[in-house]
């Protein structure tokens, strides 16, 4: 869970405008600014839109990835005190980050947190058996002799390639090398 909050200071006319990261393997907490204690909730904005654009600090990111849901005003059902942004001002925040962790195959995305939707554990495994996945198809390549190499990557459908390839790979799987290459044995 990450939240913004603004906090103000005992005994000062300032408060801080901080920011709190918790999950079960790490925490993470940080002040990005000093702000006078009667400012309105619209300059906070201001001050928070800017630090969305920069997506926090180098050292603080605010956002590593897309968040699965975003509070605000709006549909706040906690006992605690209500986020101060509406659901206007939570939009404006979160796209001025969004580019900063935009994945690069969205659609991608997009049918994990449907297919997942309110299950964030369920989703990040699937996200994690995803990058295991390509790991291992890549590490596999790497280890493929360049005969085989060469016929999965060219996609070329004619008849002389193919029986070159043909020729290449048959000495490969006769020798079980095929099956260790893909990790399914010895």
């Amino acid at each position: 869970m990450s939240a913004l909050y603004y906090v103000p200071v005992p005994d000062a006319k300032e408060a801080l405008l901080t920011f709190r990261f918790d999950n079960p393997f790490e925490h993470q907490h940080a002040a990005f600014g000093v702000m006078p204690s009667d400012v309105t909730a619209a300059q906070i904005g201001a001050f928070a839109l800017v630090l969305f654009t920069a997506n926090g600090h180098d050292s603080c990111p605010l956002f590593g990835s897309l968040p699965t849901s975003i509070s605000h005003k709006g549909n706040w059902y906690g006992e605690a005190l209500a986020p101060k942004f509406d659901r206007e001002m939570t939009h404006r925040l979160f796209k001025a980050a969004a580019h900063t962790v935009w994945p690069p195959d969205i659609s991608a995305t997009c049918e994990l947190y449907r297919r997942y939707k309110g299950a964030p554990w369920e989703r990040t495994a699937a996200e994690f058996d995803a990058g295991l996945h390509a790991a291992s198809n890549v590490q596999a390549r790497e280890e493929m002799p360049d005969s085989m190499r060469h016929c999965l990557m060219s996609g070329s459908s004619s008849s002389q390639t193919r029986s070159t390839c043909d020729q290449s790979v048959q000495p490969s799987l006769q020798h079980g090398r095929a099956r260790s290459i893909l990790g399914t044995g010895k």
